[in-house]
């Protein structure tokens, strides 16, 4: 059975990953460099110990403590490393959709699907981004303060729940979501991310992964998806045509009940990671790679 990470340095698993109550919350702001960069370093039935050693050396070396890098990147792969094993025996295992999307496009191109499955996979995370689709629009300021309220009445007031308010913000700046506005726990909603064309299919994929059924029933609503409070911090303008450019290779778009609907070429979570696949076996970097991700994951 895949499981995700569970920190060996109190960062135990929270809500979005267990089903239980919220632990350690989110301690570490996460830039999509970091996050793409850990995954460029996946390899299939790898140590995760090794890769976490490998990614302290090589990545996020703007983080200058060592042991606060280490606890950033244990973060990530809570979220974006499936495993199986326990312990320190725990190894990677494919097919893992991240790594091979973060080792053919870049962070830039990749930033909206990572921020969308962040949020999907952490309540805090999502409360935050929910606040921002109910109380905020772009060009507002957004005050530290008024976020740890929200947490504190979702969550509880402690200490885990203030640290993860401040840690949540400098995410979505780092992002690009938000800037800094003068004092330090000020913030102005910058803007909403743009979705290249490339990354669509795999910002598809993270949204069905917070539905209920997933990718079983087989349709999908553009409107709605579009309507999600998990997507506020995306530009749906910037794929209202996307839907258009994966007719045939993922979905085909048909009238139902007066409203149009993309209705899945296959249904099921695992055939729509296949074809997710096939899609990438035509960039041109995929020889180099492939190896790592079997065209027909089981």
């Amino acid at each position: 059975m895949t499981e995700y990470i569970d920190e060996e340095d109190s960062l135990h698993n929270d809500n979005g990953v267990t089903g239980g109550p919220p632990e350690a919350g989110w301690p570490y702001a996460v830039k999509p460099a970091w996050v793409r960069d850990l995954l460029d370093l996946w390899e299939r039935d790898k140590l995760v110990t090794l890769l976490l050693e490998l990614a302290t050396d090589r990545v996020a070396q703007d983080i200058a403590n060592p042991t606060t890098r280490r606890r950033t990147l244990l973060q990530i792969a809570r979220y974006f490393v499936p495993h199986a094993g326990v312990g320190r025996l725990r190894r990677t295992v494919s097919p893992n959709v991240w790594a091979v999307h973060s080792q053919l496009f870049s962070a830039q191109v990749l930033a909206p699907a990572y921020l969308v499955h962040i949020a999907g996979s952490h309540n805090m995370a999502r409360a935050v981004i929910r606040l921002l689709h109910e109380t905020y629009a772009p060009g507002d300021s957004i005050e530290l303060s008024a976020v740890r309220s929200h947490l504190f009445e979702r969550f509880g007031n402690r200490r885990t729940v203030r640290d993860s308010a401040g840690a949540l913000l400098r995410t979505l700046e780092h992002f690009g979501v938000l800037a800094r506005a003068g004092h330090l726990s000020d913030y102005r909603y910058a803007s909403k991310l743009p979705v290249p064309l490339e990354s669509f299919p795999l910002l598809v994929w993270a949204w069905l992964q917070t539905q209920p059924a997933g990718a079983e029933t087989g349709v999908i609503d553009p409107a709605a998806f579009a309507a999600d409070p998990l997507l506020t911090p995306i530009d749906a303008a910037s794929y209202a045509d996307h839907w258009d450019c994966y007719i045939d290779s993922l979905w085909t778009l048909e009238e139902r009940d007066e409203r149009q609907v993309a209705v899945l070429r296959h249904t099921g979570s695992a055939a729509f990671l296949r074809t997710l696949f096939n899609l990438l076996s035509s960039h041109p970097k995929w020889p180099a790679v492939k190896k790592q991700f079997p065209l027909h994951p089981d």
